[in-house]
């Protein structure tokens, strides 16, 4: 990396790269304890069956990479088998990534490109046990990695514009995961959800619940409805948020999201969704609202020029507390809350046409906020 970043600046994105080669590591780790298994010979899924390769030679690799592109097709041409291909390309994903854990030279776009094309191929010949929600947004987020990670090519001074313009793309994707997350709940028609009774049985019904889960699933059923009513305002209405430039609103969203993926870590076991998901949540934040302690010399002139592009104290200050109350005041409206004799209540205040127009009115604005968003990092990044 550039001097620049060693001496504090971009610490949020280091901090970001740094994670995600965890990630990588977890994920690679994993696959690779159950590659016999699942896709062995003896396997679940033989790997051999799904190659599908009758003949050898370049002519056979040539056609099984146009069929399904994976790395795992050059085994038999140097003499190993699939299984022991996709060993070997686990392996090989598990050292990249802990030198990107232990090094800032493994955190480049060479590294992370590596990573994608490694774990994409594992991804490919993985059949049904690689098809889940996890997988594909680690790739994604893989992709994403590499075009926001610096080149480290020689004679090549990183600039920050690089980094600010494609960490946005990392803040973009992490909005459409969590509104898409909320809303297809209300879409799906499911009346558990509808009224607010999803976590009654969630607990019990999940693939792998915790031991904290069977606490949760003997909650006061108010409080699990009211549980709910936080999820969809955690998944649909804070992720607007991402994209307004003022901190306090900012640091309020990443929390939220942090806390309500740690309520999820805690009561089930999603592999590395999560965590990856909290990962990605690093994205709403920036340098200004992490303490650094060491500051380059560069600092004072950066943030000279970019203090043209921020709104005034007051604008901020309406600008925030418009957002909180008016936070509350359409939870509390939308969602019927009401504390009374009898104990709290909840109901869902709309029926689905006024979901639907909400729907066709947030498209819009989220596009909007997000080119704003994109708009302000460009001047600021090129100030």
């Amino acid at each position: 990396m550039s001097g620049s970043n060693v001496c504090g600046i971009n610490r949020v994105h280091n901090y970001y790269l740094w994670a995600v080669s965890g990630i990588y590591l977890f994920a690679f780790t994993s696959i690779y304890t159950q590659i016999p298994g699942l896709y062995g010979d003896d396997g679940v899924l033989p790997v051999r069956a799904f190659a599908q390769m009758d003949k050898r030679g370049a002519s056979a690799i040539v056609e099984a990479f146009k069929r399904v592109p994976s790395l795992v097709w050059l085994g038999p041409s140097i003499g190993l088998s699939f299984a022991s291909t996709l060993e070997i390309v686990a392996l090989s994903g598990i050292v990249i990534s802990f030198l990107g854990l232990i090094t800032k030279r493994f955190r480049d776009f060479w590294s992370y490109s590596l990573l994608f094309v490694l774990y994409f191929s594992i991804y490919q010949v993985g059949q049904t046990f690689m098809w889940f929600q996890w997988d594909t947004l680690l790739l994604e987020t893989g992709l994403l990695t590499a075009l926001t990670a610096p080149l480290n090519l020689p004679l090549l001074v990183e600039s920050g514009p690089h980094t600010g313009l494609t960490f946005w793309l990392v803040r973009w994707l992490l909005f459409r995961l969590m509104f898409a997350s909320g809303v297809v709940k209300l879409t799906s028609g499911c009346p558990k959800w509808w009224t607010l009774t999803a976590l009654d049985i969630h607990f019990e019904s999940q693939c792998i619940p915790t031991p904290f889960a069977w606490f949760v699933h003997h909650f006061p059923s108010s409080l699990l409805r009211l549980s709910v009513v936080m999820t969809y305002v955690t998944e649909i209405a804070v992720p607007f948020l991402f994209f307004i430039p003022i901190k306090n609103l900012r640091i309020f969203a990443f929390v939220m999201q942090v806390i309500f993926q740690l309520a999820i870590i805690l009561t089930g076991n999603y592999n590395f969704f999560n965590l990856l998901t909290t990962v990605l949540c690093l994205s709403i934040l920036n340098d200004s609202h992490v303490k650094t302690t060491v500051v380059s010399a560069n600092t004072g002139a950066n943030s000279g020029l970019k203090r043209r592009f921020l709104m005034p104290k007051l604008i901020r200050k309406v600008i925030t507390g418009f957002a909180y109350f008016g936070l509350m005041y359409w939870t509390i409206h939308l969602f019927n809350i009401n504390w009374s004799s009898g104990g709290l209540s909840t109901s869902v205040g709309f029926d689905n046409n006024q979901l639907n127009q909400f729907i066709l009115w947030a498209l819009p604005v989220s596009i909007s906020l997000a080119t704003l968003s994109l708009v302000s990092n460009v001047l600021m990044a090129y100030s």
